[in-house]
């Protein structure tokens, strides 16, 4: 039980649909910038240091509106997205870790430079490292 979400229902897992990692691909938009292409991707990091490539903008209200058409799409700007990533953290990463070209990575990295840009203090960073392990609130 966790104290964001009280009761967890059934949990779709979206790694049991691809065959391998390498066909794991990320066929949807991922907010609000898109996803790294690195863990150190200067460009993802400094959005302004490469201008070729424009900023993805999308407005709340084209967001409702993927929701009402049941558009597939990641925020990391919500919770419950986040909330399902971390928790599903460990199955993702056991995924895709043998295969490093496998397009989830640049999922992982994104998150994980979200992360080091967040400034979590050293307790918040333990108790997310253990989240990400699917420990629960009163193991922690």
């Amino acid at each position: 039980m966790d104290s964001f979400y009280p009761v967890i229902g059934t949990e779709k897992n979206y790694l049991k649909y691809y065959g391998d990692p390498l066909n794991s691909q990320l066929t949807y938009p991922v907010l609000p910038r898109g996803t790294a292409k690195s863990s150190n991707d200067i460009n993802f990091i400094k959005p302004f240091y490469d201008k070729s490539e424009p900023a993805i903008a999308v407005t709340d209200e084209e967001i409702e509106e993927w929701n009402s058409k049941g558009k597939i799409y990641f925020n990391f700007r919500n919770r419950t997205h986040l909330y399902y990533l971390i928790n599903n953290w460990a199955n993702i990463v056991s995924f895709v870790e043998d295969e490093k070209a496998a397009p989830l990575w640049e999922l992982i990295w994104t998150f994980e430079i979200y992360q080091k840009m967040a400034n979590l203090s050293p307790q918040q960073e333990f108790i997310l490292e253990l989240k990400k392990q699917q420990k629960c609130n009163k193991d922690i």
